[in-house]
């Protein structure tokens, strides 16, 4: 009755060792499958573990068995070697398969670092793009500005000429005129007169003309810094809600902005402006770089307002530039007197 209990027990050992062979062909087979292959060799290895527990005991108990029955029991004891071969080599297979998953968490570990440090670095170019895309457009907006200010000045180049060639041949016209009443000493004193007086008024409305076009131009120019600087700094959260400060980090870069597109063509002094912002516009004791753009907008509105009603000032006003200091400094605020 042990004979058949243990040739029972061999049988489904063998039955066991069988199973245990479909279940390694098995493994080994899916072993090229990289996303299912951790999951799976996990669940292999605890299989083969708690296998290799079952056959350790069944060796132990085959081991006793065979002690009692060694004498007629040799072809068990062939099977019991077979057996702790295969056990052997289940061994050998964990070991490798747990050298595998090893490896194979290092490789993910490392991909993972490569995915997150690719993430960042396509984040940072997004940014980057966004950046451009908005520089680009800001300076596609530049150009069709200037593109409309070469085409004003063109025209107002040859609108000059032509007034010029005119003041050329009236003062021609005017000095034959001259020669003519000096040679014939007639006394026609009264159509000099006349002729001079015509000449003046020209030469008045001319001039009227020049300051109102600068006119023109430095409130244009104001009006479009005021447009531009929302598309120039769109991305920023400062520009995004403009109450909020524009502080340290782009303060300067603000101001920068703020005088090579306005201030400089109107001859306005960054240090003057920053002056007349903390007297006029911030709280006290509030630094320049907590001021928020919408405040800014608003103290460069009244800061350029005062300065144009200098340099234009209305009808019988007092106290501002005339057309004469205009007509004196080339009309270019550079050359006026300090």
């Amino acid at each position: 009755d042990q004979v058949d209990e243990l040739e029972g027990q061999v049988d489904r050992l063998e039955g066991e060792v069988g199973r245990l062979g479909g279940e390694v062909d098995r493994l080994q087979g899916n072993v090229n499958t990289l996303d299912g292959l951790v999951t799976d060799l996990e669940a292999t290895n605890r299989g083969l573990n708690g296998h290799i527990d079952e056959l350790e005991d069944a060796n132990n108990v085959f081991e006793s068995l065979n002690s009692d029955l060694l004498s007629s029991n040799l072809q068990y004891e062939q099977q019991n070697l077979q057996l702790q071969s295969i056990n052997l080599d289940f061994q050998a297979s964990n070991n490798r398969l747990n050298s595998t998953i090893f490896q194979l968490n290092q490789k993910v570990d490392v991909l993972e670092d490569i995915e997150q440090n690719l993430t960042i670095t396509v984040d940072k170019y997004q940014l980057r793009n966004q950046e451009l895309t908005s520089e680009v457009d800001s300076l596609s907006n530049i150009t069709l500005d200037l593109s409309g200010r070469v085409v004003d000045l063109n025209v107002q180049v040859v609108l000059l000429q032509e007034e010029n060639d005119n003041y050329a041949q009236l003062n021609r016209d005017l000095g034959t005129i001259v020669s003519f009443l000096n040679d014939t000493s007639l006394g026609f004193q009264q159509t000099f007169e006349s002729l001079s007086s015509s000449l003046a008024t020209q030469i008045t409305t001319r001039r009227n003309l020049l300051v109102e076009d600068l006119h023109l131009k430095y409130s244009t120019n104001a009006l479009h810094w005021d447009c531009d600087v929302d598309s120039r700094f769109r991305l920023r959260d400062f520009a995004k809600d403009d109450t909020l400060p524009i502080g340290s980090e782009y303060y300067d870069e603000v101001i920068q902005y703020l005088d090579e597109e306005l201030l400089g063509e109107v001859c306005i002094n960054t240090e003057d402006l920053e002056l007349f912002l903390r007297s006029n516009v911030l709280p006290v004791n509030a630094t320049l770089e907590s001021i928020s753009l919408v405040d800014l907008k608003s103290g460069v509105s009244k800061y350029t307002g005062d300065v144009f009603n200098y340099y234009f000032p209305d009808e019988g006003e007092e106290g501002g530039l005339s057309e004469q200091d205009w007509s004196e400094a080339d009309y270019d605020c550079e050359k006026l007197p300090s």
